[in-house]
């Protein structure tokens, strides 16, 4: 039986025991709603965050991204975090793959999707959100993740998965 050994605002952590060749041993897991990122195309150019960490204490770069919330679709959820954190909309969005987090510890599964036909809109940022948005080359993105300035493994992922099979 699994039971529910932390409850936080952004997930919670449940333990249970399994057997597993002849031995007893208990699983512990984060349990966490989906997520988003986004890719926002502007022209040969995709937008880039630069958003204040609280965790690590510093800027980092990154995709647009968030939680997609109970009962909301992942696209509807991107639609949402775009406009909210760059103040864009756009014409055409589209889902380019989905990847799970961290299966070992964590449920949450990311769905990545390239939205195109970007306009201006208003953002709408939650509280503790301080962003940056800037739009960059794929090719200055790659030399981005290369020198390290982009630690952040959803954006290293997005932007590789879109110069390798979409760009």
């Amino acid at each position: 039986m699994e039971k529910t050994v932390y409850k936080g605002r952004v997930f919670n952590v449940r333990e249970k025991y399994v057997e597993k060749n002849g031995k007893r041993i208990k699983v512990s897991r984060i349990v966490s709603e989906d997520s988003v990122v986004v890719l926002g195309v502007i022209g040969k150019r995709l937008l880039l965050e630069k958003q204040y960490r609280y965790v690590i204490g510093r800027y980092n770069y990154e995709l647009p991204a968030g939680m997609i919330n109970k009962g909301e679709a992942p696209r509807d959820a991107a639609l949402r975090e775009l406009e909210e954190e760059t103040g864009y909309k756009c014409n055409k969005i589209t889902e380019i793959f989905c990847a799970y987090v961290a299966p070992g510890t964590k449920t949450e599964k990311m769905h990545f999707f390239v939205a195109e036909g970007l306009r201006r809109g208003k953002t709408k940022m939650d509280d503790d959100e301080i962003i940056e948005t800037s739009a960059y080359s794929v090719d200055k993105l790659k030399s981005m993740i290369k020198d390290n300035s982009i630690d952040d493994s959803k954006t290293i992922s997005g932007i590789l998965f879109y110069d390798m099979f979409i760009s």
